[in-house]
């Protein structure tokens, strides 16, 4: 009684428009010549092939006096494209207001969760004053041995023989205890891995120990107090010259952030011949090479270290939108004009690069994939310079 040939008309990646199989737009092409519809321009064809959406919540599938052969009897789908048709209204914030302050709040801090606070100040306040974690780990099992050292577990291993190194410990007879990790691949592919690395984790430590000579410091004890805050903790890694931390990290990432943190700490604490510079080695941030970044001391590092207190606190209430390595790559931008010079095009240049660097940088994810920061904020409007994240309150 019928004949019904379907195919797919559209691209499902772009949706462009695909042709029939050479059969099919034969036989349209021979229906075309062979019948003619009283419409003028219009074809057989026109009559005769019929186009589906893509989605079967579409509106056209309830819409029978338009389309009629097109139908759907699925109540879910109509709901669905009932909400299509409604008015478009611009999704609210996730917080529309701020938090309140604990009840139970006690104003204490340690020196390392101000430092880790800034690496991921929007996560934080998610995590421990809503309770979302949105980065659960994946705790599947490989099904296969691996081959080769990713980029994580390559960095675990390296950061392993580089602290061992340090300690004077010979990398050449590590091999054993590496291997007893599970992390390296089998047989003589593990053994080239792990010879790969030891090329550059014995350069860092030669590199590291040009720093170190001497006898190393004790720990500094930090216990102070800011705005009634009070924050303890130690600073490590101290030598006779300088605090040196090595690390298997690439420089210039924003980890050097709470290094830098914990250095204002070190340059107010501080007596006597204690240390007031920090050396970070670690690799080049580009390339095979190695690198040393230097912090000299600061003179009046407690005003700072208020300021980031006081963030600290106003980041447990509200998303703080700070976003570390896009704000390096926009003051790295600043040549010749200073953060308040909004009006001039420097500044507009360097707003745009950060734009690049937040929303599409080269090569790798920014920290607009964050799923913390997508869930938060407005993602075009939260690097302008008017941003708020609240409406003042009438």
């Amino acid at each position: 009684d019928r004949l019904h040939i379907s195919y797919v008309g559209q691209s499902l990646q772009n949706n462009v428009t695909l042709p029939p199989a050479v059969l099919v737009g034969e036989l349209l092409d021979v229906l075309d010549e062979s019948f003619f519809v009283p419409e003028e321009g219009a074809r057989t064809r026109d009559r005769l092939v019929l186009e589906h959406p893509l989605q079967p919540f579409s509106p056209r599938y309830f819409r029978a006096d338009d389309e009629p052969q097109l139908f759907s009897y699925s109540v879910a789908y109509c709901d669905g494209a009932k909400s299509l048709a409604q008015p478009r209204e611009r999704p609210g914030t996730f917080l529309s207001a701020p938090l309140a302050t604990e009840a139970d709040e006690v104003s204490e801090l340690t020196v390392d969760e101000l430092a880790r606070f800034f690496l991921r100040p929007t996560q934080t306040l998610m995590e421990r004053r809503l309770g979302l974690y949105l980065n659960e780990d994946d705790v599947s099992v490989d099904e296969r041995e691996p081959l080769a050292l990713d980029g994580l577990e390559g960095w675990k291993v390296g950061d392993e023989l580089l602290q061992r190194g340090m300690r004077g410990e010979p990398l050449d007879a590590l091999l054993p205890a590496m291997r007893a990790t599970g992390v390296l691949p089998l047989g003589s592919v593990g053994e080239c891995e792990y010879d790969d690395l030891l090329a550059d984790i014995s350069s860092l430590v030669d590199l590291a120990t040009r720093f170190t000579a001497g006898d190393p410091r004790e720990s500094l004890a930090i216990d102070m107090v800011i705005d009634d805050t009070r924050i303890t903790g130690t600073i490590d890694d101290l030598w006779p010259t300088a605090r040196v931390h090595a690390s298997y990290s690439r420089l210039g990432k924003k980890s050097e952030l709470g290094h830098w943190i914990r250095h204002l700490f070190l340059c107010h604490g501080a007596t006597g011949n204690d240390p007031r510079r920090t050396l970070l080695v670690g690799r080049a941030e580009k390339g095979n090479g190695l690198g040393v970044v230097e912090f000299e001391r600061v003179d009046e590092p407690l005003p700072l270290l208020t300021h980031l207190v006081r963030l600290y606190w106003a980041g447990q209430r509200a998303p703080l939108p700070f976003f570390p390595e896009t704000g390096r790559r926009f003051v790295g931008s600043l040549k010749t004009v200073g953060i308040d010079d909004v009006d001039t095009p420097e500044f507009q240049d360097a707003l745009e690069a950060s734009y690049k660097e937040f929303l599409e940088p080269y090569g790798r994810a920014g920290e607009s994939t964050d799923p913390y920061v997508r869930q938060v904020f407005d993602l075009r409007e939260c690097l302008s310079p008017t941003y708020r994240p609240f409406e003042p309150v009438p």
